[in-house]
């Protein structure tokens, strides 16, 4: 047997909010769009991690001498 029908606003607040969760859907890709940074404009944080690796330790480039 079906329950009888129950107008939200004279629900209590936690039965609403089980209601509500049970219609809404979640989405399986994000909606809010991705702002890509232009790379001709200056970003701080990339020049001050430009000497450093992922994990921090500095890497070096090493020049070989050609053998000619």
């Amino acid at each position: 047997m079906t329950k009888p029908f129950t107008e939200r606003r004279k629900l209590s607040k936690k039965a609403r909010r089980a209601l509500d969760n049970q219609a809404r859907a979640t989405w399986s890709v994000n909606p809010t769009p991705k702002k890509i940074d232009s790379a001709k404009r200056y970003n701080r944080k990339r020049f001050r991690n430009a000497g450093f690796g992922e994990d921090g330790s500095v890497f070096l480039l090493k020049r070989e001498p050609c053998a000619a």
